[in-house]
């Protein structure tokens, strides 16, 4: 694992959180539940923009469109792919360009929002999982104490976590913060979510 960069992680949780701040309130109505669904689809199935286009592999593109039949937010998030896609004169995955032609066909169902207590718990975690990701990837921070290596742990006290900084920047923005230990929760929450629950095969 690289050497952790503690302040890089705090800058760049603190300017996460200066972008997003102003959206809370519209992320945790019913259409931010929305979100939250279509968000997870996308970070669940790996689909990465890449200068300025979606790249989605043989899989996920199967996947997708396959979870699309079903769900508002997979359906939502396949448009706006096969969208960005076609302005950006990148060709669309194979078999999207006949989905599209009875796509008006379909009856797609709204599905429950995930999370623990609604749409508010829903979108708060993938904003947690969103964060984690990064400041364990490009800055080097385990997500927990849990997480650290047994003789890191000796010295815990000096060594900030990704939990741990996600907190600090939720309190300096002045948001609602649970404990580290919820935040970790959370996190692995999103991790463990099954997509197709739900959802007849």
């Amino acid at each position: 694992m690289k050497s952790p960069n503690i302040e890089g992680a705090r800058a760049y949780a603190k300017d996460f959180l200066v972008h997003l701040s102003p959206r809370f309130d519209e992320l945790l109505t019913k259409n931010g539940g929305h979100w939250y669904r279509r968000d997870m689809i996308q970070l669940k199935l790996g689909i990465e923009m890449i200068n300025g286009a979606y790249e989605v592999p043989f899989i996920p593109a199967s996947l997708l469109m396959r979870l699309a039949e079903q769900d508002k937010a997979a359906f939502d998030l396949m448009l706006h792919i096969m969208e960005t896609n076609r302005e950006a004169n990148v060709p669309l995955p194979i078999g999207w360009e006949e989905w599209l032609t009875r796509a008006d066909k379909y009856q797609v169902p709204v599905p429950n929002m995930r999370g623990k207590n609604g749409n508010e718990n829903g979108v708060r975690d993938l904003i947690f999982r969103v964060m984690a990701a990064t400041i364990t990837g490009k800055y080097g921070l385990y997500l927990s104490k849990n997480d650290q290596p047994t003789p890191s742990r000796s010295n815990s006290a000096t060594i900030a976590t990704a939990c741990e900084i996600i907190a600090e920047a939720f309190r300096e923005a002045g948001l609602t913060v649970p404990s580290n230990k919820s935040i970790e929760k959370a996190i692995r929450r999103c991790e463990d979510i099954d997509l197709f629950e739900g959802h007849d095969d």
